[in-house]
């Protein structure tokens, strides 16, 4: 008898060992998860502008823009008014979204309708912000 209590209590002293184990392990992922994602960066939000391209450039990269704000945050950095840069920008037709090219409601007719998705880059330090377009989808009315 006397060699089956020291086993158990090897036994009992193996499972504590472990459990403190398990607990450190999950008490450490819990940790690390809360770090990454508080160091994550989340999406900037995104200001909606509907209004018309009034005047476009030969390049269709540039556009004279008059509307309002719709949806988000309000601008800072830039106005809603005015000229606004569109080139990279997504844009969407009515069927399909397109990386490339120059939205095919900006070729044609004086005043075409369209929405604006903004986002704004702060200024941090002696470095400006800046509003940029993000997407431009191409709309039946202003």
């Amino acid at each position: 008898m006397s060699n089956a209590a020291p086993s158990r209590r090897a036994t009992l002293g193996d499972t504590g060992r472990r459990f403190a184990l398990a607990v450190a392990i999950a008490a450490s992922v819990v940790v690390i998860g809360g770090w990454t994602a508080r160091s994550a960066s989340h999406p900037a939000p995104v200001t909606v502008l509907r209004g018309t391209a009034d005047i476009v450039d030969d390049s269709g990269t540039n556009i004279g823009f008059h509307g309002r704000k719709v949806s988000g945050p309000a601008l800072h950095v830039g106005a809603v008014y005015g000229s606004w840069d569109v080139a990279g920008a997504s844009w969407f037709d009515g069927r399909t979204w397109h990386d490339s090219g120059i939205p095919a409601c900006l070729g044609g007719g004086p005043a075409q309708p369209v929405e604006l998705g903004v986002v704004e880059a702060a200024p941090n330090g002696d470095a400006p912000g800046r509003a940029v377009v993000v997407w431009l989808r191409c709309s039946g009315s202003p």
